[in-house]
């Protein structure tokens, strides 16, 4: 049977139009993310940005996994700084996620983009709210759009990702402009690169809890392909705990 697996989604603010947008509040993601969960044979579901402080592993006792997508900046209020260089703020998808993540932190969670730097900021680290920030100097981590980067990053041979792709250096696609700075000591780095930012991340204690700073869902490639396929087998091997 296939395990039933939700994704989260970005929220567009009717405050800030955009051209050909509804002048509403709305939930949206793109398709790859549902297309590529069930290609490798899981059920996709997308959780709308709701505002609550409900107990959400009640409301949702069947879910077997959750892929944190990718999007705009956490405020960075959350991991104690102010803003200087964060956009597209969303308070509304940072608490949802935030909630979300506090009710399912032990089921197997894949973090893409926004994700893995969610997982940092959840457990206790921080970001350069900028990769300019940073004292050592950087590759380029963000083209310009509709221009995709992309760069190698080295994946360390003690590591749950190191185990799925059996890969010591692969290539990445690269879109962002946040990169981890302090990372806690419960997190712990998996993959870098050439320039020394952490590309990956995984939280040991949690099974499968993998954080990825690339898109694989957008570069689908066979290396994206084996991630999803191991991160599905881990939800289809994961036993929800019904309540009755």
């Amino acid at each position: 049977m296939r395990p039933l697996i939700a994704l989260t989604a970005s929220l567009a603010d009717h405050k800030k139009k955009s051209s050909g947008l509804p002048e509403q509040s709305f939930d949206f993601l793109k398709h790859e993310y549902s297309d590529i969960v069930h290609a490798n044979g899981g059920t996709p579901l997308i959780l709308p940005n709701i505002d609550t402080n409900a107990k959400l592993d009640v409301s949702l006792p069947f879910l077997q996994g959750i892929i944190f997508s990718g999007g705009g900046d956490y405020d960075p209020s959350l991991y104690g700084q102010q803003n200087t260089h964060s956009t597209s703020l969303s308070p509304r998808r940072d608490k949802f996620e935030f909630l979300l993540l506090k009710h399912f932190e032990d089921i197997p969670i894949l973090g893409i983009c926004r994700g893995f730097q969610l997982l940092n900021i959840y457990f206790g680290g921080t970001l350069h709210q900028d990769f300019t920030l940073r004292k050592e100097k950087c590759l380029l981590h963000r083209g310009s759009d509709p221009v995709v980067t992309t760069h190698k990053i080295k994946i360390t041979r003690d590591s749950l990702l190191w185990n799925i792709l059996k890969e010591k250096e692969i290539t990445v696609d690269s879109s962002h402009h946040q990169i981890l700075d302090s990372i806690p000591e419960r997190v712990k780095p998996v993959a870098w690169s050439e320039d020394g930012v952490v590309e990956a991340i995984e939280i040991p204690e949690k099974g499968f809890c993998l954080g990825v700073q690339w898109h694989p869902e957008r570069i689908n490639d066979q290396n994206s392909q084996t991630i999803f396929r191991a991160f599905i087998k881990a939800c289809q091997e994961y036993k929800p705990s019904i309540p009755q």
